[in-house]
């Protein structure tokens, strides 16, 4: 994915609610560009260019608090541009007209958040920015919830032990899966969206399997598997 935020300069100014904004020119052509100072007005800042518009908004955490300080990322078309959310969890972030969806970098092994507060895009929002205009892209963090899956003999009702179960993907929505007596546990997932739950027994002639589970914030998502020797 090309990254077109290229740190050329930073403007810092106070924005409504005692925040602080960071410019961040994109891509060669804005190095040459005019630079737009930011002011401490509660009046927008007009955009550098022709054809140019603003994401902005608010983040906060799964209670509430300002998330403040973290990358706020806005993707097109794999191209990218970011900035970083003041201490009110506020961002501005200019971009080229256009549709975008926009997420909270998370930092690793946290995945990151796609707007308006899901954990993956194909299930975000998407935002359109008009040439001079402003689109607004507040977000939240899902919450955490466990998920319990019990793993049993389709014909026995026997407890099923030692299946592998790997992590979700490269973002690692969790670490470690605890089984015992053929019920598995992970606890602290991220709510926000589906998830695919794949279990490759130890045992010998019982095939790998998955169950799909939507992880709830706050809760225990509970689910059954049973596997079958072939």
């Amino acid at each position: 994915m090309m990254d077109r935020s290229v740190r050329a300069t930073e403007q810092r100014a106070a924005v409504a609610g005692g925040g602080a904004l960071t410019k961040l020119m994109r891509g060669a052509a804005a190095v040459t560009a005019g630079v737009v100072i930011a002011c401490a007005s509660a009046v927008p800042v007009a955009a550098s260019g022709p054809g140019q518009g603003w994401i902005e908004g608010r983040w906060v955490t799964a209670a509430g608090a300002p998330d403040g300080g973290e990358r706020i990322v806005a993707d097109r078309d794999g191209e990218r541009w970011w900035t970083r959310a003041d201490a009110d969890g506020r961002f501005r972030l200019e971009v080229p007209a256009g549709v975008y969806h926009v997420r909270r970098a998370g930092r690793p092994p946290a995945p990151d958040t796609w707007a308006p507060g899901v954990s993956r895009q194909s299930l975000g929002a998407t935002y359109r920015v008009e040439a001079g205009g402003t689109a607004r892209a507040d977000g939240a963090l899902p919450g955490r919830g466990a998920v319990e899956v019990v793993v049993t003999d389709a014909d026995t009702g026997s407890p099923v032990d030692g299946c592998v179960v790997p992590e979700w993907g490269p973002s690692r929505y969790y670490r470690q899966c605890v089984h015992v007596g053929g019920v598995y546990v992970i606890s602290s997932v991220v709510g926000g969206g589906p998830r695919t739950m794949s279990f490759t027994p130890a045992a010998s002639g019982y095939p790998a399997a998955s169950v799909d589970v939507v992880p709830l914030p706050g809760a225990t998502v509970r689910g059954q598997l049973m596997l079958r020797r072939s």
